[in-house]
């Protein structure tokens, strides 16, 4: 009874790390998407200008964009790597 209460005690523990590394995933998820969208808004924020500054501003907001989804891509990349490990355990 003893091995198989620390059995489950250690697969309760792996599945908290594994909880916890998707969790502090999607905080950093949410923090690069914050990030990102501040200095989008700043960008936005100040349309003052000539036509080249206004395309430079708009380049700016679309290079961003990929960006961010490139991040958002891996990070889900990253989630789901975590997640068949811990189905297959």
């Amino acid at each position: 009874m003893c091995a198989f209460t620390v059995q489950t005690l250690s697969a309760n523990c792996q599945q908290s790390v594994v909880e916890h590394q998707n969790y502090e995933i999607g905080c950093q998820l949410a923090r690069d998407w914050l990030t990102v969208s501040r200095d989008r808004l700043n960008t936005c924020v100040n349309v003052v200008g000539d036509q080249q500054h206004l395309e430079a501003a708009q380049n700016t907001l679309a290079v961003t964009t990929d960006r961010l989804l490139t991040v958002v891509r891996k990070r889900y990349v990253v989630i789901f790597v975590y997640q068949m490990a811990a189905t297959r355990q």
